[in-house]
């Protein structure tokens, strides 16, 4: 672990990130088996496909909470956009927290030190540090609409973000499939109507989703219009 003073901000490398997740999803796993009443008969016959369906079901679960989403969006952006021998996700540490008292073990405690009413959602230091402040949205996957989301947010921060990253993951109401994201909202359009309210700050505008359960998509929307993609991770997944 190490620690950014001028932030607060406590930071953990991929090693660390990856022992503190394994071992909440294995304590979570357990947890599973024993409720679903799996005989240690059933689990060495067909192990692992009872093994991942109780993971297909966490995952599910575990998306609905906004730390969760957080820590893995954080997680997975680190080690998947950003890979490098020194790449760190970091987190604000709540006041009154002393870093040399910080001993987390699992995912669920390190949600329980971070602080959560702060702009900075999380951080990539790549480089350089990289604050990011994370929203969902789960309207109408058309231009009109997301528009006037991303317009009524960055309006909540006075148009001014300063260097915090906004990151919007693309959630779309129910039954709402990827390809009618790619079909039914112009990102061109979108980057136009942004750069026309007169933004001055200089970070970036990111949205994020999955294509067809495959890829990830990181389209950038301010400063300028940008794309890139990767595999799709799961929580279940080792980032590598």
């Amino acid at each position: 672990m190490y620690y950014l003073r001028p932030k607060n901000m406590i930071c953990f490398d991929l090693l660390e990130l990856k022992q503190m997740y394994e071992r909440s999803k294995m304590r979570d796993l357990f947890l599973a088996l024993v409720e679903k009443g799996y005989t240690a008969e059933e689990l060495e016959a067909n192990g692992r496909e009872k093994t991942h369906e109780i993971v297909d079901e966490l995952i599910a679960k575990g998306m609905k909470s906004k730390e969760q989403i957080e820590m893995f969006v954080a997680i997975d952006m680190c080690f998947a956009y950003f890979k490098g021998a020194d790449t760190k996700a970091c987190f604000v540490l709540k006041s009154g927290i002393q870093p040399k008292e910080v001993r987390v073990k699992n995912i669920e405690e390190l949600i329980d030190v971070v602080e959560e009413r702060t702009l900075t959602d999380f951080a990539v230091w790549f480089g350089g540090l990289r604050q990011v402040q994370l929203k969902q949205y789960t309207g109408k996957m058309e231009t009109d609409p997301f528009f006037e989301f991303v317009k009524k947010k960055l309006a909540s921060y006075g148009n001014e973000l300063g260097d915090v990253n906004l990151l919007v993951l693309l959630k779309g109401e129910p039954n709402t499939t990827t390809e009618m994201v790619v079909s039914t909202i112009d990102f061109e359009e979108v980057h136009n109507r942004v750069k026309a309210l007169g933004l001055t700050f200089k970070a970036e505008i990111l949205i994020s989703y999955n294509e067809a359960n495959k890829h990830t998509i990181l389209n950038q929307i301010y400063p300028e219009l940008k794309s890139m993609q990767k595999d799709l991770s799961l929580p279940s997944s080792t980032w590598e």
